[in-house]
């Protein structure tokens, strides 16, 4: 059995969307290969359809159906169009998605807590002992006093006072 009928057996049509029923892998339609490894649909369509995806290219629906693997909805694009799209549109973007962001990249590399840093930003101690006694230099205790590094998420109305 071929890709395409395989593919035909495992959809159902939606208003013009052919809706995979089979599995997913992370969200996205996806197969076991007879290799044993689990392949992307989408990917597999278009390569089917209109041969090799271009190094730093990706394929994407038109659609906004999650599990449409319609051939007519597929797109090949790159990143960087993709993050240009949804920019214009507010996904890429946005106070919910940049505090993700930052407590994500604070879970892993950060050596203060939230409460070390409005420790340090309410202290009128001298930069080089806050530094000290929290482990970072006494630079990034300045930065962090100015408001210039570790931005606060906790209110949505932090940092919009008057900044010393």
């Amino acid at each position: 059995m071929n890709l395409l009928e395989t593919i035909a057996r495992k959809t159902t049509d939606d208003a013009g969307c052919m809706v995979w029923s089979g599995a997913c892998c992370n969200g996205h339609p996806a197969m076991k290969m007879p290799d044993g490894k689990t392949s992307l649909i989408r990917r597999l369509l278009w390569s089917e359809l209109h041969g090799e995806i271009p190094a730093g290219h990706i394929v994407r629906m038109t659609c906004t159906t999650p599990r449409c693997v319609s051939d007519e909805h597929l797109e090949l694009t790159t990143y960087k169009k993709l993050g240009k799209e949804l920019g214009a549109l507010g996904v890429m973007s946005g106070p919910v998605r940049s505090a993700a962001i930052a407590r994500a990249k604070r879970k892993t590399h950060a050596k203060l807590s939230d409460e070390a840093v409005r420790d340090i930003r309410s202290s009128v101690e001298f930069g080089y002992i806050l530094a000290e006694r929290h482990g970072v230099s006494a630079g990034h205790v300045s930065k962090i006093q100015k408001h210039k590094a570790w931005r606060e998420f906790s209110s949505p109305f932090a940092g919009l006072g008057a900044r010393l």
